[in-house]
Order: C-alpha cells, then structure tokens, then sequence
C-alpha cells in the first residue's frame, strides 16, 4: 500500500470579480493547482486552481470561461502539466495580482516537439505558450 500524506489547502473565499462556479462537497474530487506561500497551500489564481473533476475527466471550463479546449481524461492532463512543469519555470508575475507571467524555457524545441507528438493537450499547451512568446 502506498503511504497517503495530507496536504491541507486554504480554501480561498469568494468575491464580487471571482467566484466559484460550483459548490464544494465533502468527497469531491478536485484538481488542485496550488501555489505555497508563508501559511501554506493555496490555489494559484483562486477560482483557476481548484477544477472539480467530472468522473475521469478534466472539464474545459471552470463555470465562467472556458480554460481548455476540449475536456481531457485526468492522465492527459497530468501527462500535460508534467511537460509543462519539466519544459519551462516561470520568471515574473507581470501584475499585481499574479495572472499573467513570464516564463523561461528549460528543454529545447526538438524536446518540446517530442512531448507535443505523445499528448495533444501538451501540444496545445506549447503551440499557445509559443505564440504568446512571439508576440511579447
């Protein structure tokens, strides 16, 4: 048996300009995208970091706007974010309120191109994140 530790997670508290799009239940299964600061855990960008799985699957949008392109199966997406993880770190928040950042890449783009030909998510994830460099 694999040995379970406890992350506790500040769950952060609604407002006028960000709710959320749906209620939380005991047992629910969430995809939690968290960020650590002083006090411990908290989800990156509120209402962004905290997506409440459907079955297997990772909806396309969190209630307000649509974050993906299409739902994806819980094992693409974390195949995705792993890429994403192992491929580029973030080097500046632009705002100030963190949403909007820069970020430095950390595999070359034939490395890239090899983790976009086994996960059409990462592949989406990349082509953005690329175009958005150019334009900066």
């Amino acid at each position: 048996m694999i040995p379970r530790s406890t992350v506790r997670v500040q769950k952060w508290k609604e407002w006028t300009c960000d709710s959320r799009g749906f209620e939380i239940r005991k047992g629910q299964r969430l995809v939690l995208l968290l960020g650590k600061g002083k006090s411990g855990y908290y989800p990156v960008n509120d209402s962004t970091g905290e997506i409440p799985l459907r079955q297997d699957t990772v909806p396309s949008g969190n209630g307000f706007y649509e974050v993906l392109p299409r739902a994806a199966h819980i094992k693409e997406f974390g195949e995705a974010v792993r890429a994403v993880r192992m491929c580029c770190h973030i080097t500046e928040a632009n705002n100030d309120f963190g949403f909007f950042y820069k970020w430095a890449w950390d595999c070359s783009p034939e490395q890239r191109s090899a983790r976009t030909s086994k996960n059409e998510l990462t592949a989406w994830l990349f082509e953005r994140m690329e175009r958005r460099e150019k334009k900066q």
